[in-house]
């Protein structure tokens, strides 16, 4: 750091164009970086070795499983934000579930998502129990429909949804 005379020796930050900095702060903010960078290409270089060292690649009934699950998960998000708020009338019960069922269901598609995205060993069984909420979520908003126009839409996303998890399941088995 620089010093002045009139400063009595007393160590005082550099004075830059931006403002009050050390020069030492930028280099070690260059050399933060610098790290940060090697960390994140040495982690994506070795998700790639651990993928092809498996040699699992997303097939055809994965592809089909992920664009169901991202749609289900929309729509349910969509559903569900569109009833808060909602005036429930004498179905308030019936509506208080839908909005839970189609946020429970959202995030398990979701969740699949993830797992598949990454070839979980583990996505045989996420993929059956998304099945199975997103059946039930499907049955709640069916009975919901006439009372909420996005419940209709929600329960087609959901029984296809349904349909592509347990093609998956049945395809990893």
């Amino acid at each position: 750091m620089r010093t002045s005379a009139r400063s009595g020796g007393r160590y005082r930050p550099y004075r830059s164009r931006r403002g009050l900095l050390e020069r030492s702060s930028a280099t070690w903010m260059w050399s933060v970086f610098c790290v940060l960078l090697t960390i994140l290409v040495a982690s994506k270089s070795s998700q790639r070795r651990v993928m092809h060292h498996h040699d699992q690649t997303p097939n055809p009934h994965m592809q089909h499983c992920l664009e169901a699950c991202t749609s289900c998960a929309q729509i349910c998000d969509r559903c569900a934000d569109d009833m808060i708020g909602m005036e429930a009338g004498s179905h308030k019960e019936l509506q208080d579930l839908c909005i839970r069922m189609c946020f429970d269901c959202a995030d398990l598609c979701a969740l699949s998502v993830r797992w598949m995205s990454r070839l979980s060993p583990s996505t045989e069984q996420l993929c059956r129990a998304c099945a199975e909420m997103c059946d039930r979520c499907a049955s709640v908003c069916e009975q919901h429909a006439s009372h909420h126009p996005l419940c209709g839409d929600c329960a087609v996303g959901c029984r296809r949804c349904a349909a592509a998890c347990r093609d998956m399941a049945a395809a990893m088995a």
